[in-house]
């Protein structure tokens, strides 16, 4: 694979090997605050799920292996717990997904010159980085729709930061995954910005399949899960019918395209009562977290390695450690809701 295509042509000059991985973004500090965020929203879900701690309407016919009776003042104890320390931990994510996402775009855009002294292979892990904390909030939308439904006023200011935040990590993504940024990690986001092509055939060694096919195809998937995924959470936040039905945004999808007849020939797919209990379960909802999870993961270290850059010699600096300081922050929430009375 022809790599820094650029540098060899004479149009960018090769960053030095220690500049090119920017601590602030790929520091150990912060892609361990990242992968450990993912983590704990995995393990909190399911000791919830085990623990009672989800409203007893969650719980369906195939998810009595998890159900066990507790008191109702205990549930409730628990509920409230876990529910403060999921919206805490989903602030988080937003709020730091956001502000990645924001401040990657500024620096594409050349604020300050900034783009001059950030990598593309920065820009890259910034964006896998965003990806990862935009998956996060996804997963823990799926436990909050009480919540939400208390307070119609968050629920909108919301919904508005998810879009706004959709919208950048699109952004962003389009950029990263284009032959101008992935063929030319070691560069200047600055000089790469002004040679620019999501598709280059004039590039060194250019084939169709892998410059075009692939890349086309990298960017559907991935722009599909995370539009899938935030409009089925976006439904179930406010539509209490898609709470119940997984298929629903696709059943509307179809009737409003090609009508009633095709909406129905697609349920008609899903006959068998157990897959449709598996589907309607919340332990349904376990087995997507762990896809998200495992997706996400993968998506972030295929950008993280690079054979030529000594990533374990990035000294930890104050960036790096606050982010994994700040996830006490939903724990200590947490435990004052379940302590309070």
């Amino acid at each position: 694979m022809e790599t820094d295509y650029l540098v060899k042509r004479g149009y960018c000059n090769g960053m030095l090997e220690e500049d090119v991985p920017d601590p602030d973004v790929t520091g150990w500090g912060i892609v361990s605050s990242f992968c450990f965020s993912i983590v704990m929203n995995m393990i909190a879900i399911m000791v919830a799920y085990a623990a009672n701690a989800l409203p007893e309407e969650r719980y369906k016919s195939i998810d009595s292996i998890a159900y066990r009776r507790v008191s109702q003042a205990e549930r409730q104890r628990r509920i409230k717990a876990f529910e403060s320390f999921m919206l805490s931990l989903s602030d988080q994510q937003l709020v730091t997904g956001m502000a990645l996402m924001l401040a990657t775009i500024l620096i594409f855009s050349g604020i300050h010159d900034l783009d001059d002294s950030f990598s593309v292979y920065s820009f890259q892990i910034a964006t896998r980085l965003g990806y990862f904390s935009c998956i996060t909030h996804l997963c823990s939308l799926s436990v909050l729709w009480e919540y939400f439904d208390r307070h119609n006023w968050l629920r909108i200011f919301r919904t508005i930061l998810m879009v706004a935040f959709l919208v950048m990590m699109i952004g962003c993504m389009i950029i990263s995954d284009s032959v101008t940024f992935r063929f030319n990690r070691h560069v200047s986001v600055k000089c790469a910005r002004e040679h620019f092509k999501l598709i280059d055939r004039e590039r060194p060694n250019y084939v169709f399949f892998s410059d075009e096919f692939i890349i086309i195809f990298n960017l559907s998937v991935l722009t599909y899960i995370l539009i899938s995924g935030y409009v089925q959470r976006s439904l179930q936040l406010y539509c209490m019918p898609a709470r119940d039905e997984q298929d629903f945004w696709q059943c509307r999808s179809l009737r409003a395209l090609f009508g009633s007849d095709t909406e129905d020939r697609f349920k008609s797919l899903d006959k068998n009562k157990t897959l449709a209990d598996i589907r309607s379960s919340f332990l349904w909802e376990i087995v997507w977290l762990f896809f998200y999870f495992t997706f996400g993961t993968a998506n972030l270290l295929r950008f993280f390695d690079d054979a030529t850059l000594n990533i374990g010699a990035i000294k930890p600096n104050f960036g790096q450690l606050v982010p994994l300081f700040l996830l006490a922050l939903p724990l200590i929430t947490a435990t004052e809701a379940y302590t309070s009375k």
